[in-house]
């Protein structure tokens, strides 16, 4: 599992995006968006990822060394949940390389939606725009399988 958060500049504010992506699959299992970067809008996208997806003890989850990943509550939150801590050197981007490629993507198509909205705007957009990336992105990787049928094809 990789996470990061990556941040929407507008006229208005930021908005701060947290997500977490199966690095296997490469499918979003965690989503969290917000105008306040802080360690809730990470522990919230965090707490999708069991709901939805349910994984055993030991999840490896794989982050930068930034200040929400490294916190008291989030490494808090890790443990609760059993889960496996895994950080990057300094200045290394390519052990995340899967989430700034979806950030990537998701910038260059906001980008110019960003430099003139509001941001409950903004979010609405996003959201739209974010599933219809996922989507396009996992037939992509994928071979047009979704990634529910890429794991079951290769489980």
């Amino acid at each position: 599992m990789g996470c990061d958060i990556t941040y929407i500049r507008t006229r208005k504010g930021t908005l701060y995006l947290a997500v977490f992506i199966d690095i296997y699959s490469r499918k979003v299992v965690g989503l969290s968006m917000n105008n306040r970067m802080k360690d809730i809008l990470l522990m919230d996208a965090f707490m999708q990822v069991y709901g939805k997806e349910h994984p055993e003890k030991g999840l490896i989850v794989h982050t930068d060394q930034g200040s929400q990943f490294t916190c008291g509550r989030f490494q808090v939150l890790l443990k609760l949940y059993d889960a496996i801590h895994s950080e990057s050197r300094r200045g290394n981007p390519h052990d995340n390389a899967v989430i700034e490629s979806f950030y990537r993507t998701i910038k260059r198509e906001l980008v110019q939606d960003a430099i003139t909205s509001h941001l409950d705007k903004l979010k609405e957009k996003s959201l739209n725009t974010l599933k219809f990336i996922i989507i396009l992105k996992e037939c992509i990787l994928h071979w047009n399988l979704s990634p529910s049928q890429f794991e079951e094809l290769n489980s």
